[in-house]
């Protein structure tokens, strides 16, 4: 099991958690007696996305240090995706932006019935570039157009209607 171990920022990504799934999904890939991966999030929240203080702190870098830094990310989704044991999401509260693609990119998202998925950040003028370039592998290009342009939150069961999550489980039954 993986935790997403920051609940005062409700599990945000930023640099030094990006680096710490990455090493993190790297070795349990090499580990034997690894067969399955469980990520999840600490506290209320599965994933609020990336961190917008991290955000602001990144804006007057360089543009090859805003490369790299969304380089680091991308390697996580990929990782995830491209990886050899299945992961399976477990997804509690919300799962926005960075962080509704983050429990996507599992093999499997298992959500409580009472958690959210989507890309709130588009109604705050904030593109989702690496969804967008993601997204379409693995959604039809309505419910992508709807989910990036629209801005909303969507309950589980409607997430999982579109295929944005696997199961829909009561809280009490998720882990």
């Amino acid at each position: 099991t993986l935790t997403l171990a920051r609940p005062e920022q409700d599990n945000a990504l930023d640099f030094a958690l990006i680096r710490a799934l990455n090493e993190a999904l790297l070795a349990a890939e090499t580990d034997p007696r690894v067969k399955v991966i469980v990520l999840r999030g600490a506290g209320d929240v599965f994933c609020a996305g990336l961190d917008m203080q991290y955000l602001q702190d990144l804006q007057p870098r360089s543009l090859d240090d805003q490369l790299m830094d969304t380089s680091h990310l991308a390697e996580l989704f990929l990782r995830i995706h491209r990886h050899k044991k299945p992961l399976i999401a477990q997804v509690q509260g919300r799962a926005t932006g960075s962080g509704c693609t983050l429990a996507r990119m599992c093999d499997f998202v298992f959500a409580a019935e009472d958690a959210t998925l989507g890309y709130p950040e588009v109604r705050w003028g904030f593109v989702p570039a690496l969804e967008a370039a993601l997204l379409p592998r693995m959604l039809a290009p309505g419910v992508v157009r709807q989910l990036l342009l629209g801005g909303a939150e969507h309950a589980a069961q409607e997430a999982q209607a579109w295929q944005l999550v696997d199961r829909v489980v009561p809280a009490a039954e998720l882990e």
